[in-house]
């Protein structure tokens, strides 16, 4: 069918077949099934499953959970590799995962089709693998802050102040939807004070 649409001529599998390369008068005749299957089909597919290996390679993943201890236990680490030999083959036999193009998808898919308890470390996985790019994102966003709020004039600034200010800096979102007056209220009532802070209202007015 596929020759068919796009006007490729359909050959003879029993014809004999040429291998390219050889010279006239050491020839190697072969039938054009014998090429196709095993000069064009099989090294194809060899290629495929290289690339599928190094995509998704189970050492990269087992890498990916002892660099977090804290989500993964000994026992985790144990059980995992035949987990996910279970998740392959239940992906496979399974028709509701044709249609999964990312992790996104395919988590939902798992929570969909019950899955999930008998995937649980595998869905965890997923899971982690879903929010680095949020965690990195964080990671630089506080780094970034970080440069402007430590400044040579700022050098000498404890690390908790600086903490302090470093949050308020990357949370700017939140922090511009509480009211002035709250948060001079709020600093008054941390502690007994001499004399009572004006509000901002009344100070700017």
């Amino acid at each position: 069918m596929f020759c068919s649409k796009h006007g490729i001529v359909v050959p003879d599998m029993e014809d004999q077949f040429l291998i390219p390369g050889r010279s006239r008068r050491a020839r190697h005749l072969v039938t054009c099934y014998h090429h196709h299957h095993n000069e064009v089909f099989l090294p194809a597919i060899d290629l495929l499953a290289v690339e599928m290996n190094n995509r998704y390679d189970q050492h990269n993943l087992i890498c990916l959970v002892e660099l977090y201890s804290d989500d993964f236990s000994a026992i985790d680490w144990h059980f995992l590799r035949d987990e996910i030999d279970t998740y392959i083959c239940e992906v496979r036999r399974s028709f509701d995962f044709t249609s999964c193009e990312d992790l996104v998808i395919l988590a939902i898919k798992i929570a969909q089709t019950g899955k999930y308890s008998t995937l649980l470390l595998v869905y965890r996985l997923i899971e982690l693998t879903l929010i680095l790019p949020v965690a990195t994102i964080s990671i630089e966003r506080a780094f970034f802050a970080i440069k402007h709020v430590k400044s040579n004039v700022r050098n000498n600034m404890a690390d908790e102040w600086v903490n302090d200010l470093v949050i308020c800096f990357v949370e700017r979102d939140i922090f511009d939807s509480i009211d002035n007056d709250d948060i001079v209220q709020h600093f008054q009532n941390k502690t007994n004070r001499r004399i009572q802070l004006p509000p901002l209202a009344f100070s700017n007015s």
